[in-house]
């Protein structure tokens, strides 16, 4: 699903976030550069304007490299927990899109359950009326907020935590061991 998702994207928000014919303002995706060539050394080099302009999908492909570097160096919680959350925000509605289809059928056969049994079981439908109720709330919930937009939101808010973290000294080293 989150190829599918990062197609219909143009690619992965950090992917377009490094750009130079992304979105953001030349002045920071040259500062992103700077930062997350710092960050990833010498052994893989990222691509200027001009070499992007000349083979973009080879400029994609060393942003993705680099990224991946990137998400290891970002792995520990208590260092970065913008990070560890957006992605688990990321995760948790890339996710329930994926299953949008059945919530929104599940809610589909409550509300007719509950409608139903509200006209054929005798004596209180009041019960049966707050069942139809709920269900069409969820059904609500699943058609309206669960979508690829509502997943794009949280991708992005990933995406720009994770390269925020570059504005965060690398503590990888330990300087007193030099380790």
């Amino acid at each position: 699903m989150q190829h599918e998702l990062w197609r219909a994207w143009g690619g992965a928000p950090t992917t377009a976030m490094l750009r130079w014919r992304g979105p953001a303002h030349r002045i920071q995706v040259q500062r992103r550069h700077m930062l997350l060539q710092e960050r990833i050394g010498t052994s893989l080099r990222l691509p200027s304007e001009n070499d992007e302009a000349q083979d973009p999908e080879g400029a994609d492909a060393v942003y993705e490299a680099a990224v991946a570097v990137l998400k290891e160096h970002t792995r520990d919680i208590s260092q970065h927990p913008m990070v560890h959350h957006e992605n688990a925000s990321y995760g948790f509605r890339r996710n329930t899109l994926g299953l949008r289809p059945f919530g929104i059928l599940a809610s589909l056969t409550g509300l007719g359950a509950a409608l139903v049994a509200a006209v054929a079981v005798p004596g209180d439908i009041a019960a049966f009326l707050v069942a139809a109720f709920i269900d069409l709330l969820l059904l609500l919930f699943w058609w309206g907020t669960v979508t690829q937009a509502w997943v794009r939101r949280a991708a992005e808010a990933y995406a720009d935590a994770l390269l925020r973290s570059l504005e965060r000294p690398a503590q990888d080293v330990d300087s007193s061991t030099g380790h």
